[in-house]
């Protein structure tokens, strides 16, 4: 591949890993609210999670395109990343960086009510 591939695809993988780090950071953030806040954000929470994973599907696709050789150029102009604001994205950091601070090697999978559980209250205790 050329170097303009190299970095087309660099680029696209990083922007994967971002995006599937910032949704994972939503889910925490989402998990930690309190019942009520988390009833009221549900439909949003739903709607963001489903358009962000269908972006990081597409984006999936054109990556292995890319590495097959194939040019993505015209199809990437056209993938359209969200809009994550800075307070959300704020406070996804945040919910990242409480989450590596106490799972510090465990894979970014959804968790279990006795981990949960222990966010909540690292949550609560630090903000």
């Amino acid at each position: 591949m050329g170097n303009n591939i190299d970095n087309i695809v660099d680029e696209l993988s990083q922007a994967i890993d971002l995006n599937k780090k910032y949704l994972f950071g939503l889910y925490l953030f989402h998990e930690t609210s309190p019942s009520a806040v988390k009833f009221i954000q549900q439909r949003a929470f739903k709607r963001t999670t489903k358009r962000v994973s269908h972006v990081i599907d597409k984006a999936n696709e054109l990556l292995a395109k890319a590495n097959r050789g194939t040019d993505i150029s015209k199809a990437l102009s056209k993938l359209q990343w969200p809009g994550w604001t800075s307070d959300m994205e704020h406070r996804i950091r945040v919910m990242l960086d409480f989450y590596a601070q106490l799972f510090e090697s465990r894979p970014m999978t959804p968790l279990m009510d006795g981990e949960l559980a222990v966010l909540k209250k690292y949550v609560k205790d630090n903000l």
